[in-house]
């Protein structure tokens, strides 16, 4: 099966790509970055459709979050989701962004977050409230889009059409991602405009924010992507074989550790973005805060990360299955986005429940086994002191993690039942301190530190 990376380096190494331009108003663009997660996206997850009807009312409701704040004149925006808020103690935070949001040397900041109902936390529950909604940029582009965005006039766009036909995937995604980020660029601008103090920019994630960042760029305002998942050749976002000539990249990328830093420095997009190894909140965290187990003796509670792509839904049979196989260990499914109801349809075992309490990070310090298809929990749960068992289920395990995650005594890659269970009940006496040990290339272990070290980098 060829992977994504072999169609990723199929077309970017077959064609000019720097000729695919997008003329508007006496201008070009160069857009193929624009397009490229789109249609990659659409080959790995399938063809869903952007947005619909209960996404833009969901939207129009939120308008209003944080209003009173949209005049406040900052010096650094946070541009985050919900998606990112974890509830830990009594109070909401966001995982990437919290203590950037918090410290004096950057100035006066607001983070201006994208709302959505997988979720939903009120503002009043926030540990930093200085939030707006993103949803009145969102509008403005929609409207934007509407009115002056009907036509396109774009060179040597056959290429792409060429590939899109031969991949099976719409056309239409081509044009909606370069409305969407021309529409960007135009309504950022206009902000920036509004904004004249405005000195750097914080994001996740940089590939579906190039409009933003070309508008931040032309008014030399610092842009500083901060690391949400996996970085790897299968990752469309950061896999490059040509070498872009528009600088809309970040100038930084802050990586979860040091593997992560030397990937991106063999990457064309390099020469535009420096990658900083800073850490993870949210794993710092728990680390810190959480009761940890010197040693695991046997497995008694597995938790069960699923994923919402082809592979992930494809997995859970076997997952069950595993369970029906050990009736004495208790396995907790914690779920992405696919709602409770789609899950409805297996037949479970009595030692299988779906957690709806606790966050993935919660679940995995309270149980002994981290099970997934490849969901990049694999990679954080190392760091929580927890082994993993990948199922690998297409061979995704392998092609995404073979280079940070060896195989080893706290990592196994299994490709059928069998082998996972023989997996499982072969764990014994696991010392986590071994196991955290094992994963200091993927993870920085001074999460402090290492902002400090990246706060006073960019404002001395």
């Amino acid at each position: 099966m060829e992977l994504l990376s072999d169609k990723i380096k199929r077309l970017e190494s077959s064609y000019d790509l720097n000729q695919i331009k997008l003329v508007f108003k006496d201008r070009e663009f160069e857009v193929y970055p624009w397009v490229k997660p789109y249609i990659f996206n659409t080959l790995q997850f399938g063809n869903r459709e952007t947005t619909n009807a209960q996404g833009k009312w969901y939207q129009v409701k939120k308008l209003l979050f944080g209003f009173r704040r949209i005049f406040k004149k900052p010096e650094t925006v946070f541009f985050s989701s919900s998606m990112e808020r974890r509830l830990l103690g009594e109070k909401v935070y966001d995982k990437l962004f919290h203590e950037f949001s918090i410290d004096n040397n950057l100035g006066v900041s607001k983070t201006i977050e994208l709302q959505l109902p997988a979720s939903s936390y009120e503002r009043s529950e926030y540990a930093n409230s200085n939030v707006v909604s993103r949803s009145f940029m969102l509008l403005a582009e929609l409207i934007y889009t509407k009115l002056f965005l009907r036509k396109l006039t774009i060179n040597n766009v056959d290429v792409l059409y060429d590939f899109c036909d031969l991949e099976k995937v719409p056309r239409s995604k081509v044009i909606y991602g370069i409305k969407k980020n021309l529409a960007q660029y135009k309504i950022m601008k206009l902000w920036l405009r509004l904004n004249p103090k405005l000195k750097r920019v914080f994001l996740s994630v940089s590939y579906t924010n190039f409009g933003r960042i070309l508008a931040c760029k032309e008014r030399q305002v610092l842009v500083v992507e901060c690391q949400h998942g996996v970085i790897n050749k299968e990752h469309y976002g950061y896999s490059y074989y040509y070498h872009p000539l528009t600088n809309q990249f970040p100038d930084y990328l802050l990586t979860f550790g040091k593997a992560d830093c030397q990937f991106m420095i063999n990457q064309p997009i390099s020469n535009f973005t420096k990658p900083f190894s800073l850490g993870s909140f949210i794993l710092n965290y728990y680390n810190s805060q959480s009761i940890q187990k010197d040693e695991i003796t046997t497995i008694s509670s597995v938790a069960v990360s699923l994923q919402d792509c082809e592979t992930g839904v494809a997995s859970v049979d076997s997952f069950i299955e595993l369970a029906k196989l050990n009736p004495k260990v208790q396995f907790y499914f914690k779920r992405r986005s696919l709602p409770s109801e789609f899950y409805s349809r297996y037949e479970l075992p009595a030692n299988i429940q779906f957690e709806e309490k606790r966050n993935v990070y919660e679940l995995i310090v309270d149980c002994d086994l981290h099970l997934t298809a490849y969901s990049s929990c694999a990679l954080e749960a190392l760091t929580l002191g927890r082994p993993n068992i990948l199922f690998n289920l297409n061979d995704k395990a392998q092609s995404y993690y073979a280079g940070k995650l060896p195989a080893s005594y706290f990592n196994h890659y299994c490709n059928s039942v069998k082998e996972m269970n023989e997996a499982l009940t072969s764990m014994r006496d696991l010392s986590t301190a071994e196991i955290k040990k094992s994963n200091v290339g993927n993870f920085e272990t001074d999460y402090s530190v290492k902002l400090n070290q990246f706060v006073e980098l960019i404002t001395k």
